[in-house]
């Protein structure tokens, strides 16, 4: 199995587990803000049917045809949510998930630390 299906899968193990606890809610969002648009409570129908076909997706894919294939299907996506303000949201509540290596350059592997 490729990287990413296996990053996949450490993801959708995460989402099933800690959902509320790597993201923010739309009360959480609120505080000092306006109304967010950003829909972030579990939402969907077959989660487990969704994640699998996700990682089918990227199944016999290198690297490249599985970033190309993630590029693609974010814009779809993002097309047809339409809402710039809900787009913008979405970025900061990704970029606020990634796992990034500590700065001292020292090796946690897949342990990393959330980014600020």
């Amino acid at each position: 199995m490729r990287r990413a299906a296996a990053l996949l899968e450490r993801k959708h193990a995460a989402f099933r587990i800690d959902y509320a606890d790597h993201y923010k809610t739309n009360d959480d969002m609120k505080m000092g803000q306006e109304t967010t648009m950003l829909n972030t409570q579990p939402n969907l129908a077959r989660p487990d049917d969704f994640y699998e076909a996700l990682i089918d997706m990227h199944r016999d894919l290198d690297d490249a045809q599985s970033q190309s294939v993630n590029a693609q299907l974010i814009l779809l996506l993002a097309n047809h949510v339409g809402e710039h303000e809900a787009l913008m949201e979405a970025i900061r509540f990704a970029r606020a998930g990634v796992v990034v290596p500590p700065a001292n350059g020292s090796s946690m592997g897949a342990a990393g630390m959330l980014a600020a």
